[in-house]
């Protein structure tokens, strides 16, 4: 990973000296993945994802020979001019190291370094934005992140509530920074309980992506009651899921889906008290794998249009841009809530009671990326505007039965798909015989779409039954076996 660092560190120099001497961002995390793990992202100016058009050109920076490494460069940027980039890290043991590779990759091209430190991805996308607005000092941008979530939370759910809130930090960066928030939010009577706030391993046995993928608690001893609610952040805090207990004390996960149900239902009673609904559009965003009792719910008991994207955030987040609110979660518990221009204009303007509220929705919810600590903040709002409890959110809607699995290929390329992967059109005949399986099951939704990384097909199902769900898989893994690719 070291000299991958240092490439990435010179490929942020160029990249900011392309875009006029804007602070590019590099976060070095591994999210969820284990405590070994380490990676690298890169922040567009703006503080949101790097466009896709250059990872074709990452790539190719990241596997050049050293020796060549200023002539490739040179190739797609030119002469490199004044450059600026800002650099995070979350708690992994490996990230100084990393940061020193950056930054000597960095200051070989002649770039200046803003170090900020321990921070959750999100802040660093938030910091990024900030800095190519005006200067901060770093304190500052920690200041301003922390305050602004907390300044924003409580216009929206006022003071003197009894709620707890659990949350399992992961081991990892976010125990730092909902520490810090939970000395701003006194006043709202809203108690941050930090668990798995570092002392142990990061993401094991604890965390958002162990509780979704096991369906189980993180490591802890929770004892839910009327007024306790408990939340999973992952290991650099930009996802997040919500859990609960039913009272016969069984586990109950509640994920992105159900998270996009509820803020979704919270807003459009907002947009209605406000008499906005007809002056702002808003929908929500989803991909294949999202759970059919979702969709139907949003799109048929709230009225809210959905709009389905291939997977991958940056597709998601695109889509969502394109309505004035756009709700968008992956089932991981990923995601956000983006209002336009023209959504705050109108808000601004219209100055109720209700339009108040949904411009403090506006500030709380990360406009640039996915965060998981504003999203925990986001999701209290939505209980207490829409009277909900964790067991009437987890009850909004039943999730299908599902079963996910993949199946070893030749070549992963020679499928294709349209429809948001919903749909196969190479080879041909697949998609019919994968259909006519389908319509044979009670509840049948199927799909099949290559990996990105590796020669294998994912198969999506969902059925009235798991049994069912399981058995359309299997079946439609042996009708693809059966074409050779």
């Amino acid at each position: 990973m070291l000299p991958v660092a240092y490439r990435v560190g010179m490929l942020a120099a160029a990249l900011s000296s392309h875009y006029d001497g804007q602070f590019i961002g590099i976060m070095l995390t591994a999210s969820h993945n284990a405590l070994p793990d380490n990676g690298v992202k890169l922040v567009a100016p703006t503080g949101e994802m790097l466009p896709s058009s250059w990872e074709h050109v990452a790539e190719v920076v990241a596997n050049c020979p050293m020796d060549e490494l200023e002539t490739e460069l040179a190739k797609h940027f030119g002469a490199i001019g004044k450059c600026s980039v800002v650099v995070g890290m979350d708690t992994r043991p490996s990230g100084p190291a990393l940061r020193e590779m950056v930054m000597k990759g960095v200051r070989k091209l002649g770039g200046e370094v803003v170090e900020i430190g321990v921070v959750t991805t999100p802040e660093l996308h938030t910091a990024v934005a900030r800095l190519n607005r005006e200067p901060h000092t770093v304190s500052q941008l920690e200041d301003d992140y922390i305050v602004g979530l907390a300044s924003a939370f409580q216009p929206v759910v006022g003071v003197h509530n009894k709620v707890k809130i659990v949350v399992d930090c992961a081991n990892g960066v976010g125990a730092l920074k909902v520490q810090k928030l939970k000395k701003k939010m006194a006043k709202t009577g809203y108690e941050l309980i930090v668990v798995n706030g570092g002392e142990a391993e990061l993401n094991h046995n604890c965390g958002a992506d162990y509780v979704k993928t096991g369906n189980c608690p993180p490591h802890g001893d929770y004892k839910p009651d009327a007024v306790t609610h408990f939340a999973s952040l992952d290991g650099d805090a930009d996802r997040l899921v919500y859990f609960t207990f039913t009272d016969a004390g069984t586990f109950q996960l509640i994920d992105g889906d159900r998270m996009s149900a509820l803020i979704a239902m919270a807003i459009k009673k907002l947009l209605q008290k406000s008499g906005l609904a007809d002056s702002i559009t808003m929908g929500v965003v989803q991909t294949a794998y999202a759970n059919g009792g979702s969709t139907e719910f949003i799109e048929k008991t709230l009225g809210i249009p959905i709009v389905c994207t291939p997977t991958g955030v940056k597709h998601l987040h695109k889509a969502a841009s394109g309505f004035d609110i756009g709700i968008y979660f992956e089932a991981n518990g990923h995601g956000t809530v983006l209002f336009s221009e023209n959504a705050t204009k109108t808000l601004r303007t219209t100055r109720n009671e209700h339009s108040e509220l949904l411009l403090a929705v506006s500030r709380l919810a990360n406009q640039l990326v996915g965060d998981g600590i504003a999203d925990m903040l986001l999701v209290e709002a939505m209980l207490k505007i829409t009277k909900q409890s964790l067991k009437d959110w987890a009850a909004l809607y039943k999730d299908r039965p599902s079963c996910l699995i993949k199946t070893v290929v030749k070549d992963r390329t020679k499928l294709k798909t349209t429809d948001a992967d919903r749909s196969i059109t190479e080879p041909a005949g697949l998609q019919t015989e994968i259909d006519r399986i389908t319509a044979c099951v009670r509840g049948g939704r199927a799909f099949a779409r290559p990996s990105g990384t590796e020669d294998v097909v994912r198969i999506f199902s969902e059925a009235t039954t798991a049994e069912d769900a399981a058995k359309l898989a299997a079946d439609i893994s042996a009708v693809i076996a059966g074409y050779g690719i």
